[in-house]
């Protein structure tokens, strides 16, 4: 996935049958593929892998946008309406920030600005609940009863990730506008509690609360899982719990949970449930993508050594190379690339932001071919399974002091040299440090 289902005509042109009007249109189409599985990695990874694929599949979302009239959901091969959110938004940001452009740009920004702005009569296209978000800034639980969380932080990414688009445009107003809804997500942070938390048109916290129910305001997941889809500002959620230790401390105690959990709204025990309990990873649920990012905010907060332990933890407990080697499902290539990019020692913790953090290699030396035919070199000579904590990072021969890589390091060829220690290379790390934060920019 997702599935080409353009053709070439006698002349060689791209032409698609269009099942959003029903007419041959040309250009490139795709189709079966969800946004809210394909954001956290597997884009991130074609985006560095094949940029010339991915200008010809956004281009292909252009056309859906102008056949259909608002920009896409989940193609199946037309709109099928499926899981929260627009994050079709994080998609297209982040082939813009880092430089993959051959598509029409501007287009895509009419698109996606169209259903971050505007009520749809039609509650299968743009973003359900949009009345009551643009007045209140989320959705309020006793209106949306299903999602109304998750769909909120979703929108509250998206609106991040289209301000870069604008920025990259030159439209500033826009940019500022969308960068001011992108705190949005401060309004479902319940700090009595710790958790993100379904809200009331009145103001009120949705009753009763319960951390391992699963449904209701959350998607595939409970409040364990729900409540660390900020990519875009961690260090701002930092600051709403107390700091980055307090963070880090709530992390821990994920980990170190019960995996237990109740049906909720669910009203039956659905595969990611039973996946999240098979493993006693605590409330990390691996098998579905919410959870893909939580390991790997330890290093956003200054903590990589406990990102090196759960990243290398997983692929090596989690993964295998029998017939049901993956923990969940694949997803649209979500967890495949999970691992990929776990092995390559680099993570897309924030799509739409041209940066990877730093996790741990899984082999000595990994060759990564790009299809500009440059190449990136990570090397790791003294990895082992026990010597899995990095004790430094060189890009091209420098010593590296942050926790994270520029896309712009890596598109045109690297050599990344990991040396690797038994033990976890403890230092503070202040926040000149640390990745991309909203707050902190």
């Amino acid at each position: 996935f997702p599935h080409q289902i353009h053709e070439f005509d006698a002349n060689d042109k791209q032409i698609h049958f269009s099942p959003y009007n029903g007419k041959i249109e040309e250009g490139p189409l795709f189709a079966d593929i969800g946004f809210w599985d394909t954001y956290r990695t597997s884009f991130p990874l074609y985006n560095l892998l094949y940029p010339s694929f991915m200008n010809e599949m956004m281009q292909g979302w252009v056309n859906a946008y102008r056949e259909g009239g608002w920009m896409p959901k989940w193609a199946s091969p037309g709109e099928r309406s499926m899981m929260p959110g627009t994050l079709i938004d994080v998609s297209f940001a982040d082939s813009v920030a880092k430089g993959v452009t051959g598509f029409d740009v501007a287009t895509a920004f009419e698109g996606l600005l169209k259903h971050a702005m505007t009520v749809a009569d039609d509650h299968r296209v743009g973003r359900k609940g949009m009345q009551e978000y643009l007045k209140h800034g989320f959705l309020p639980a006793d209106i949306h009863t299903h999602e109304s969380v998750c769909n909120t932080l979703d929108y509250v990414y998206g609106d991040f990730c289209i301000a870069q688009i604008a920025k990259h445009l030159g439209r500033d107003a826009e940019y500022k506008q969308l960068m001011e809804r992108a705190r949005n997500y401060k309004h479902l942070y319940d700090p009595t509690i710790g958790f993100m938390r379904g809200k009331l048109e009145d103001g009120s916290w949705l009753e009763p609360f319960d951390a391992t129910e699963w449904g209701g305001p959350y998607t595939e997941g409970g409040a364990w899982q729900s409540s660390w889809a900020v990519q875009h500002d961690l260090l701002g959620l930092a600051d709403l719990i107390g700091g980055r230790k307090q963070l880090k401390e709530r992390l821990d105690a994920l980990f170190a949970a019960d995996p237990e959990f109740k049906v909720g709204s669910y009203g039956f025990e659905i595969h990611e449930m039973s996946e999240m309990a098979a493993i006693d990873f605590g409330q990390f649920a691996i098998s579905n993508q919410p959870s893909f990012h939580i390991p790997y905010v330890y290093s956003a907060l200054g903590y990589p050594s406990l990102t090196q332990h759960w990243v290398r933890k997983t692929m090596d407990e989690l993964f295998s190379a029998r017939p049901d080697g993956l923990p969940g499902d694949e997803d649209n290539g979500s967890l495949a690339a999970w691992y990929v990019f776990g092995a390559m020692g680099i993570f897309p913790l924030t799509p739409g932001v041209p940066q990877y953090v730093f996790g741990t290699p899984l082999f000595k030396k990994m060759t990564v071919n790009l299809d500009n035919g440059k190449q990136i070199v990570i090397e790791a000579p003294n990895n082992s399974a026990e010597a899995k904590y990095v004790a430094g990072v060189r890009v091209n021969g420098e010593q590296v002091s942050h926790l994270y890589i520029d896309h712009e390091q890596l598109k045109d060829g690297a050599a990344l040299s990991f040396t690797m220690a038994e033990e976890p290379h403890e230092q503070q790390y202040d926040e000149s440090a640390l990745p991309y934060a909203m707050s902190r920019a």
